[in-house]
């Protein structure tokens, strides 16, 4: 443990020291480059966790803290469901006479990093402009606890809320399931696993709202993750990375030249699978003339040996809808509720809500999206925390589709 605290302290450091600044399309206010500066740390400390301890292991859980310090508007408690710690936000005046309407928030963090307290400033300042409560679950992260730990904690908690909506002054059929980035993925993988047990029967959950979510693991050779590739933080690489380690491969980093270059998928059969995550369904005007290129570089004995060994592995969650949920049939999306999906134009993983939502669109399902042509991944992090005019215009927006959406319920 003091190995890995150690090597987290030296790259947060190391990553301040260096400065990495934003790039020239985002045009966030000066104040905010130090946090970006920050969020590079995490895939450097990653590095130096296995430098110094040969293990990755969750850097921190930012667990003590005073939900009250920010926002009177809002009152703060915790409590246990499902046997995991969720915080509830909830908004003076919320209704007590009739019930109101409530988002269960996923954190997102590459199921590897964050926590209900990392989100707080976020998710408070959500239920404040939403006027809706709303539940944040703790829940274990990888490595320490790798798939389906996260996922089982969030489907048991999201269960629990609908079964106890009516103890929280809540309407059961106004239930908004909601996530960013790992988050999303993980609202995405729960709302299909809840369908297939309502089938043929009202989905009862009202609504999702997912931002840049990460929906699956067979092609890293979209548009986005060629346009993206420039190293920085949610560039291909470190979103490979926190995919090994949610997956329990965290020390078989060396083949992620292999993954990026969709290497992992030589072998794979299944083209309806393939046909799911295709870029035949991104729109051209995202496509920017790009095509997928072939990588010369070499490939050492030792990443060819630990690939054939484990990609077998691999491929065996490329199907599984609880990891990657685009690999879900036509028959399971039509059973998903109203799907709201924001993306962001500078996000390695933006065309995955992309196809999302083509798919569900051409299925004849009711889905909207919103496109943050300003945005990079990781953007809602900034949310309450900087005056950001464009973001916060997004997010009004993005409030005035979960409200109207809800009210149909």
């Amino acid at each position: 443990m003091g190995r890995r605290l150690l090597g987290f302290l030296f790259a947060s450091w190391l990553a301040y020291r260096l400065y990495v600044p934003l790039p020239d399309y985002c045009d966030f206010p000066i104040k905010i480059k130090g946090l970006y500066s920050l969020f590079n740390a995490f895939d450097l400390a990653g590095n130096v966790f296995e430098l110094f301890g040969g293990s990755y292991s969750t850097p921190f859980h930012l667990t003590d803290y005073d939900p009250g310090d920010n926002l009177k508007e809002i009152t703060t408690t915790t409590k246990t469901l499902a046997g995991r710690q969720v915080d509830i936000h909830r908004p003076i005046g919320f209704p007590k006479k009739k019930s109101g309407s409530a988002i269960i928030f996923l954190h997102g963090g590459g199921w590897t990093i964050g926590s209900r307290a990392a989100y707080a400033v976020v998710t408070r300042k959500i239920a404040k402009e939403t006027n809706m409560m709303v539940f944040v679950p703790e829940y274990r992260l990888a490595p320490d606890h790798p798939f389906p730990a996260g996922f089982e904690d969030c489907l048991k908690v999201t269960k629990e809320i609908i079964k106890r909506a009516r103890d929280f002054d809540i309407n059961p059929n106004k239930i908004v399931l909601a996530g960013d980035s790992a988050g999303g993925n993980l609202a995405v993988a729960i709302s299909l696993k809840i369908g297939e047990e309502f089938q043929n029967e009202t989905h009862p959950i009202c609504m999702i709202n997912v931002i840049y979510p990460f929906m699956q693991l067979a092609n890293f050779q979209l548009p986005s993750y060629l346009q993206n590739n420039d190293g920085g933080l949610f560039s291909p690489y470190p979103v490979v990375r926190f995919l090994l380690y949610y997956l329990g491969f965290w020390n078989h980093t060396n083949i992620i030249p292999l993954i990026t270059r969709n290497s992992h998928m030589n072998g794979f059969k299944d083209k309806d699978i393939l046909d799911r995550m295709s870029d035949k369904w991104i729109p051209e005007k995202y496509k920017k003339g790009l095509v997928p290129t072939d990588d010369d570089n070499e490939i050492g004995s030792d990443q060819m040996e630990t690939y054939f060994l484990h990609a077998t592995k691999i491929q065996e969650f490329v199907s599984n809808r609880q990891v990657a949920p685009l690999a879900a049939s036509d028959e399971h999306l039509r059973t998903l509720p109203y799907t709201h999906v924001v993306t962001c134009e500078y996000d390695a993983i933006r065309d995955d809500g992309i196809i999302f939502y083509e798919r569900l669109k051409d299925l004849g399902k009711k889905v909207t999206h919103q496109h943050w042509e300003f945005g990079a991944h990781a953007l809602l992090n900034a949310y309450g925390m900087v005056e950001y005019e464009k973001l916060d215009q997004a997010m009004g927006e993005m409030f005035n589709i979960i409200q109207k959406g809800v009210d149909q319920c």
